[in-house]
């Protein structure tokens, strides 16, 4: 339920009221501190969860700010779905799982007077979620718990025992928080030197299966870093010679094209990656307000929370971040720190001015940046307010399909599969990428690779557990190709 919560849009949870809040209490911690699928922000109305302060991904609002909130997330959801050519959300979340994550509200019914017009916003699929603790049902979901903690969904027809999370266990858990966070208050020292928080593991991306026929796509390797830190390209090797002279080094690259990390030895926390990453896509020059806003979602923390993590990393990244003064009110970054979808900008633009061999060279370059969706973590929303999630998925997919085009033009058929392979790392269920390597295999006088391509991304789609099949105009491209072959 929790993986796929905005399939239902709007949820009531009704039935003994400990055993309901402590569920409710459950679902918002879980959605709150997940690293994979069951990930979220979550906004609380009327609803004490009592960790608001330690997680950045929750937020206290009022009834007008959540309405607000919404409604705000529901339009900048269309424009993404428009933006990276998804026809649903869950689309969306299928391309990166980790990387759009769903907002929701968690409102007590008592005298709410705006209920009704949350509960409107919050439609199946629609990337907004309100999960409603009530007396009696008010949505057409609904959860129902009784004292000794057995639930039932009856719409999906399920019986489960409910998880139950303690407003004294929360009160705990602050306790130890606190003290890992602030290791200087003498009264909890025991527990702040014997707790240690752990790394956030990455999620595993399950890779594209791909027929036999098609083991060439697989070429397009992702690319290294030497110990040193500067960039080894490891495109796919074709007829042509990639000369990256011009090649700008950085003194620290950011990676947001696929999972966010920062090229350093060091080792970051989720939460540390994202702060960086934030300053390297803003200039390296930020309000802290902004920061903030951005990064702990508006949480209610103290500037020197913010203030104890800057000076954490500092001299993990070796002083790339300045030095901050308890009174400035701006963070910078020092050195030149760049980020990878700015080099593939930088590509992008130099290749407009330059011969196509040239070009092709330039672009194959900037699509060996490409390890998968772009802003591809939990604590990365930020990405999407800013609309540089849809900056870059629309710049890889025009970059790829682009390259493509040129490749075919010049014959080069290993280089052209190598680009389509380079987007759909990016946008793996993208129609226009697919068609493009149904064309690529169309022209090289492969029918069985137009039909892989194409049966590909069936598969794909038949994951979703939708019912969904390819655009209209990928199954007419398909007939055509077919019907071009059979009368050549």
């Amino acid at each position: 339920m929790l993986v796929d919560l905005e399939a239902f849009g709007a949820i009531s949870v009704i039935g003994d009221t400990h055993a309901a809040e402590a569920l409710v209490r459950s679902i918002a911690l879980e959605l709150a501190t997940g690293e994979q699928l069951s990930n979220a922000y979550v906004s609380l109305v009327g609803f004490d969860l009592g960790l608001e302060r330690h997680l950045p991904r929750v937020q206290v609002r009022t009834e007008a700010e959540a309405f607000r909130h919404l409604a705000g997330l529901s339009r900048m959801q269309r424009k993404v779905l428009a933006d990276s050519k998804m026809r649903t959300t869950f689309h969306l979340r299928g391309a990166s799982p980790a990387g759009r994550e769903a907002s929701v509200v968690v409102v007590r019914a008592e005298s709410r007077a705006m209920l009704p017009s949350l509960l409107n916003l919050a439609r199946p699929r629609s990337g907004v979620v309100v999960i409603v603790l009530s007396d009696t049902a008010m949505t057409e979901v609904v959860i129902d718990v009784d004292a000794g903690g057995a639930g039932s969904l009856a719409k999906l027809g399920l019986e489960f025992e409910a998880a139950q999370v303690e407003a004294s266990t929360t009160e705990e858990l602050a306790v130890v928080i606190e003290a890992v966070e602030d290791p200087a208050d003498e009264d909890l020292a025991i527990v702040a030197a014997s707790f240690e928080l752990p790394e956030p593991i990455p999620p595993q991306i399950p890779a594209i299966v791909r027929p036999e026929s098609a083991a060439v796509w697989e070429e397009a390797d992702e690319a290294l870093a030497d110990p040193q830190g500067h960039l080894q390209l490891a495109f796919a090797e074709t007829d042509l010679t990639v000369e990256l002279d011009e090649w700008p080094v950085p003194d620290l690259l950011v990676r947001v094209l696929g999972r966010p990390r920062v090229e350093h030895d060091a080792k970051l926390s989720q939460l540390e990656i994202s702060l960086v990453a934030y300053l390297a896509c803003r200039g390296g020059s930020v309000p802290t307000e902004d920061i903030l806003d951005a990064v702990w979602k508006g949480a209610l923390i103290e500037r020197r929370t913010m203030f104890n993590r800057l000076s954490k990393i500092r001299p993990k990244l070796g002083g790339f971040v300045a030095p901050i003064a308890k009174t400035d009110s701006t963070v910078r970054l020092e050195g030149v720190v760049v980020t990878d979808l700015q080099l593939l900008q930088d590509f992008v633009e130099r290749a407009r001015g330059e011969s196509s061999g040239e070009a092709m060279q330039l672009l194959r370059a900037g699509l060996d940046l490409v390890e998968g969706p772009p802003f591809d973590g939990p604590m990365f929303e930020w990405a999407h307010t800013l609309q540089l999630h849809s900056t870059a998925t629309t710049l890889v997919r025009e970059t790829a399909l682009n390259l493509v085009e040129l490749a075919l033009d010049a014959g080069d058929f290993k280089l052209a599969r190598a680009a389509a392979a380079a987007g759909l790392r990016s946008a793996r269920l993208s129609d226009e990428l697919y068609q493009a390597r149904m064309r690529v295999e169309a022209a090289a006088g492969n029918p069985a690779g137009v039909r892989d391509a194409y049966n590909e991304l069936v598969l794909l789609l038949d994951d979703l557990d939708g019912g969904y099949e390819p655009h209209e105009d990928t199954q007419r491209l398909l007939a055509e190709l077919v019907a071009k072959r059979l009368s050549a």
